[in-house]
């Protein structure tokens, strides 16, 4: 047996041996949530006249309307500070397309490189125009982790330079782990941190399989986003960095033909997990280019359901999906479907959102319930992270959040994956619950993709420290491949839409088991806790324990 199978056989064992504890097993239990409800909402939500629910456009207006008022009729409350909506301020920027150009300026002279074909610059938002130039250095990942010690920068200056590091992190940390230490905005503070200015990511041959630059080139019409912060500037990670840009293989291929290393030979010592040691380069870069900045607002959409129990209703627990999708490709070809509706990601979670609302409204959870439509997601979780600073929730206490994105109910749902359940509480939550429907669970099957640190609950475990969980359509079933079918052919493609064979039954279950599991963390008698020893526990989860501290009076 593998190292991976003996991890994953572990895990279940665990879960299943707590949910054992928890409840004896029944027959699997008759779902409550309506398939034709289910259908009816996805219908509207993916339909054309909505445009793919894009912020600041009629067609996401009209979605959150929509999604306001099925929360109205539910019998919710509204839950933003009162009111039915939480404005987010945001700022878009958009490429100016052909109009940046990247010079490489070498021992052997200058050469430029081609846009689009060789790099992709990143689109900043808080500035119209960007130019710099500096000497290069490379620096393996561009990853530091003080808990264990790792550091690609090692004693390698980078002051003033343009750092060049491979996309993602070490294949040595853990899924959720290395997705996080991996992310764009994790290397530009570190680089920050540094002193470099300028920060160009070079493929590896697992990022180049998992997301082509091809990829990248149909989605450069998108526009780049943050939300603006209270001080009226648009949040930015690591303001120092004044210009980035992502490189296909050939372009990174010129931009090491003057080091003393190949980028052949880089890739390789990669892909192999040897040691990538720190280096300067002897070329310089001149990266610049010009954008467009908009400000717009887009709302989150909030519903409440108060708690039943004077103790515990000021205790929330968030049950959230984002509303946003991608829109309309601005880069279309005549005759091509331009529209990306977005079917599965999210209308179908949002539709879930809507019927789990409707159910609990009906059994007086002891815990307050927030029902939350975020906008923003396919931006950068910029929703969820506007909410979670600031959470118009009247001082309430955010204590676990369950997560609806992108389930793929495209046949007989037999299990399911809960993505962090083992890192919390919630996992013997999770495997009671499913248990309870006759669905087993399923250990994550695909951590390398570290898909716990990609969606909006993570923006909740980074600000409070709050115990989450992203429950998903599971394995059995041929749900593997359909899951890594979608995600090549349709995944942020006009061809996620109402055409898909969707098994409105399972996607009824699967509703049915979030509202379930959301019930019994609002009724059960303690809060959720993170699992000893947890990497996000120990990073993040001391914010959750001082904020109950507080709460109760106590001092920092």
């Amino acid at each position: 047996m593998s190292q991976a199978a003996r991890r994953l056989s572990s895990v279940a064992a665990r879960l299943s041996a707590a949910a054992l504890v928890l409840l004896s097993v029944p027959a699997a239990a008759e779902t409550a949530v309506s398939p034709e409800s289910l259908k009816s909402h996805v219908a509207y939500l993916a339909s054309d006249a909505l445009e793919g629910r894009q912020p600041g456009t009629a067609g996401y207006e009209s979605a959150a309307a929509y999604v306001e008022r099925a929360f109205k009729k539910a019998g919710l409350k509204p839950g933003a500070d009162r009111k039915w909506r939480q404005s987010v301020p945001l700022v878009l920027t958009r490429r100016e397309f052909m109009t940046a150009s990247f010079e490489l300026i070498g021992p052997g002279g200058a050469m430029k490189l081609a846009e689009l074909e060789d790099f992709i610059p990143v689109k900043p938002v808080d500035r119209e125009a960007f130019d710099v130039r500096a000497p290069l250095a490379f620096a393996g990942y561009g990853v530091v982790d003080e808990e264990s010690g790792y550091d690609d920068y090692g004693t390698l200056d980078v002051r003033g330079r343009i750092v060049v590091v491979f996309s993602g992190a070490p294949k040595s940390f853990e899924g959720a782990k290395r997705a996080y230490l991996g992310s764009n905005e994790a290397k530009l503070k570190t680089a920050a941190a540094r002193g470099a200015i300028g920060v160009l990511t070079v493929p590896t041959r697992e990022s180049e399989a998992q997301s082509p630059f091809a990829r990248a080139v149909e989605r450069a019409d998108q526009p780049g986003a943050s939300y603006v912060g209270a001080d009226g500037r648009a949040h930015v990670p690591a303001p120092q960095i004044a210009a980035a840009a992502r490189l296909s293989v050939e372009g990174a291929r010129a931009l090491f033909a003057s080091a003393t290393t190949s980028f052949d030979a880089l890739e390789a010592a990669e892909a192999d997990g040897r040691p990538l040691h720190a280096f300067e380069m002897p070329a310089q870069a001149r990266l610049n280019g010009a954008t467009r900045l908009t400000r717009i607002e887009s709302d989150n959409v909030v519903g409440l359901v108060e708690g039943s129990d004077k103790k515990l209703k000021d205790e929330v627990v968030i049950i959230g999906a984002h509303l946003d999708h991608l829109g309309v490709r601005r880069n279309a070809k005549e005759g091509e479907d331009a529209i990306r509706n977005g079917a599965m990601d999210n209308a179908m979670g949002i539709s879930m959102l809507i019927e789990t609302a409707k159910k609990l409204k009906e059994l007086k959870p002891r815990r307050t319930l927030a029902f939350v439509a975020f906008t923003g997601e396919e931006m950068g979780l910029l929703g969820s992270k506007y909410f979670a600073k600031n959470p118009p929730l009247g001082g309430r206490r955010i204590v676990g959040v369950v997560n609806l994105d992108m389930p793929l109910p495209l046949y007989p749902l037999a299990d399911v994956i809960g993505f962090g359940a083992e890192r919390s509480s919630l996992g013997a939550l999770i495997a009671a619950t499913g248990a309870e429907m006759g669905l087993a669970l399923t250990p994550d099957p695909y951590p390398e993709e570290g898909i716990f640190a990609r969606s909006d609950h993570f923006s909740f475990v980074v600000e409070h420290g709050t115990p989450a969980v992203f429950l998903f359509t599971g394995v059995k079933n041929g749900g593997e491949q359909i899951f890594r079918d979608f995600m090549k052919t349709h995944y942020h493609r006009p061809s996620d839409d109402l055409s898909l064979p969707i098994d409105w039954d399972s996607a009824a279950r699967f509703a049915e088991l979030n509202a379930r599991l959301a019930q019994r963390i609002a009724d059960a008698d303690a809060a959720p806790t993170w699992n000893p020893g947890d990497y996000f526990g120990e990073r993040f989860g001391k914010k959750a324990a001082t904020a109950k501290e507080q709460a109760a009076g106590g001092k920092r």
